[in-house]
């Protein structure tokens, strides 16, 4: 049995992979189902709120290529077959010949499109899904008549027309099909480029075509519209409440155009509505309110309530634009901390998912705007490290974040949802040096910062102010030493600069030969207060582990580990597990400084990646590290063995976290802009009690 097994995916609002939200009414109110690559959502158009969550379609993971609903049905394309969801339940599957790549219900007809362009449809009525549903008939499929050479790619059913759909083809033309018979009932010639989008105005017989050339045309032709950007169609809507004639195009490059049909003109332009391609537009029925989707994981709605006829941003729900680098449970283990290489801190809630927020950074789409360039140019850049504790949340800030070649670290205040006050650098010399790894101690109040040349430095997380650094006292005859394992010139030159003499003020020398060094030669890799604030674990690419006074700052402890340390973690009974240059695991004792456990990576040493993470388990039996290639090991500590390897989904592990309960195991895989999260299968499998023999 696998230690964990796949749960769910926090943060995934919109696949990335291209495929339309679909939106439907049901009584009152409006609904979109969203794609989830294995899966699909159904949202309240009302708060953009989660109202349901469907099960892995076929029990494993198949990416959604189209969507399609009627009335509780939902109706998913993967591959060639056509999944058919009652609600949340998947009840039976449609087949077809081909990969289908488009999907449209009309009437009781389910329509689908083939990667080769051929149109088939099948009876989905009340009484067909329910002999379907009992296995009682297969109900096969009918295959739709086209034109010669004729390829289908978009589907649109012009009001008015009864068992009529238009189609547009790869060549640029159009067909008019009769779905009861099969037939094409009319051909029409096309523009010279490919059909990208189709969209039925409310006004009978128009339909606006858009082509890959960037033309849009209203056919009866009524004008053409011609964007100056010449770029790809890829989604049109008309507004529909009747009280303003517009048409709203989507393209490739993120921008959407307004239009006004009575002046025949441009109306106004939302150049960021989403970062690449906007995959779908919709106006709610009946609403001056339109809901846009695009591939960077968020769906937006926009009002029309302005007097100049402008758009505003009324609601979104968005996740990471781009796959996330780091993430860490926060406090309990209800919620998560992630960032990656879109630029933002986020907070996933693995209950509630409407509590899901941003970190804001100070009016950045505001600032953006003002000076015309992308949001993403002005945000801090990418997170390396991320440290929180929630003990001091509603008092001042509580996570701090080491960021991609920054020299200084930052505060956010995660009760109100946005940056600190405050912003943590090294004093001194050492603020000229990348901050590499982040802490905060157990009591809330400080916060530690690790930067590449080894110096760590205490700061008050209330003030900002600095509040001490870790050092190490040395003999002078020691310093050349130090100073030429770190290649840096030495100290001993006597008469000049550098000498020891000369440094001794400015470093924390004195005439007694006594010298204050970093807390490390070269980059700090770990920092881990223990949880009592008795003291502060470090280590370093130097190869040491050493172990501080908490309240005096002083060195306690030094053990030498016998090669680099890349990262560590520091258990609650003194136990740090620290994954090494040569890819070992060693575990060591802060009490006594003694080695506890060694693991070797199973096989040939060279096929193993670095340790790039390691954590202990909260009952301190499990020991868990990542490497360069994605591998997920679990060792125990008492037995000093191998529990298990784990390839934890086909793409590889970035970075991974266990809850503090470790009933969820949370990784981030390359290429994949969610959370996922993994349940602790042993932690919940059921265990007969023991029965004495002879007894019942």
């Amino acid at each position: 049995m696998a230690l964990f097994a796949p749960h769910r995916e926090l943060g995934l609002v919109n696949a990335t992979d291209g495929v339309p939200v679909v939106v439907r009414r049901r009584g009152t109110e409006s609904y979109a189902s969203v794609s989830a690559r294995d899966g699909f959502y159904i949202l309240d158009c009302k708060k953009l709120t989660l109202a349901m969550r469907s099960e892995r379609l076929g029990g494993r993971p198949t990416a959604i290529t189209a969507l399609a609903t009627r009335k509780d049905w939902t109706f998913c394309a993967t591959g060639r077959v056509v999944r058919c969801v009652k609600r949340t339940r998947e009840l039976c599957a449609l087949v077809g010949t081909r990969e289908l790549r488009a999907l449209r219900t009309f009437g009781h007809h389910l329509i689908a499109i083939d990667v080769d362009g051929a149109v088939t449809a099948w009876d989905v009525d009340d009484d067909a899904m329910q002999l379907r549903s009992e296995r009682e008939s297969a109900l096969g499929a009918r295959r739709m008549d086209a034109p010669r050479a004729f390829q289908a790619n978009s589907v649109c059913h012009p009001d008015g027309y009864v068992d009529i759909l238009l189609f547009g083809g790869e060549d640029g033309r159009l067909a008019l099909v009769d779905v009861r018979a099969g037939t094409t009932v009319r051909e029409f010639k096309g523009w010279g480029s490919r059909v990208t989008a189709l969209e039925n105005s409310p006004a009978t017989d128009f339909v606006a075509v858009g082509l890959e050339d960037g033309r849009v045309l209203l056919d009866s032709v009524l004008f053409t519209v011609t964007p100056d950007h010449g770029l790809k169609i890829t989604a049109l809507a008309f507004r529909t409440d009747d009280q303003d004639d517009v048409l709203c195009v989507g393209d490739e490059s993120g921008r959407v155009t307004v239009w006004d049909l009575e002046k025949r003109s441009l109306r106004t332009v939302i150049s960021q509505c989403h970062e690449g391609p906007v995959v779908a537009l919709k106006f709610l029925d009946s609403q001056p309110v339109m809901l846009s989707s695009g591939v960077d994981n968020s769906i937006k709605e926009w009002i029309f309530d302005r007097d100049d006829g402008e758009a505003r941003l009324l609601r979104f729900r968005a996740g990471h634009s781009k796959p996330p680098t780091c993430v860490s449970f926060y406090g309990a283990g209800k919620k998560l901390l992630s960032a990656g290489n879109d630029r933002t801190l986020r907070m996933f809630h693995m209950y509630r998912d409407q509590q899901s927020i941003e970190l804001s950074q100070k009016n950045v789409g505001k600032r953006a705007k003002r000076i015309g360039v992308n949001e993403e140019e002005l945000k801090l850049p990418p997170v390396t490290s991320i440290a929180s504790n929630d003990l001091r949340e509603k008092d001042w800030a509580n996570v701090v974040t080491a960021h991609e070649g920054s020299t200084k670290a930052y505060t956010w205040r995660l009760a109100k949802g946005a940056i600190g006050e405050h912003v943590l650098q090294c004093p001194k010399e050492d603020g000229n040096y990348e901050i590499k790894t982040t802490a905060i101690s157990a009591c809330g109040n400080y916060a530690f910062v690790g930067a590449a040349n080894g110096a760590v430095h205490r700061f008050n997380l209330q003030s900002g102010l600095h509040r001490g650094a870790l050092q190490r006292v040395i003999d002078a005859e020691e310093a050349p030493r130090k100073k030429k394992k770190n290649g840096n010139e030495g100290y001993n030159f006597p008469g000049g600069k550098r000498s020891f003499w000369a440094l001794a003020n400015q470093v924390g020398g004195n005439s007694d030969g006594k010298l204050q060094i970093g807390a490390h030669d070269g980059e700090v890799t770990c920092i881990q207060p223990h949880c009592a604030n008795r003291s502060i674990v470090t280590a370093g690419v130097d190869g040491f582990v050493r172990v501080w006074k908490f309240s005096e700052l002083k060195l306690d402890m030094e053990i030498d580990v016998g090669c680099s340390v890349r990262c560590g973690y520091l258990h609650e009974d003194g136990l740090i597990a620290v994954g090494c240059g040569d890819k070992h695991v060693r575990v060591f004792d802060t009490m006594t400084g003694k080695r506890v456990r060694t693991y070797v990576p199973r096989g040939n040493l060279d096929d193993a990646g670095d340790v790039k993470s390691v954590q202990i388990s909260a009952h301190g039996r499990w020991v868990l590290s990542l490497d360069t290639k994605g591998s997920v090991r679990v060792y125990d500590i008492p037995a000093a063995r191998l529990l298990q390897r784990m390839e934890l989904g086909a793409e590889k592990v970035v970075a991974m976290h266990l809850s503090p309960r470790m009933d969820f195991l949370a990784t981030v895989h390359e290429g994949h802009v969610g959370v996922f999260l993994w349940v602790n299968q042993p932690m919940f499998a059921f265990k007969p009690p023991k029965v004495a023999y002879g007894r019942k």
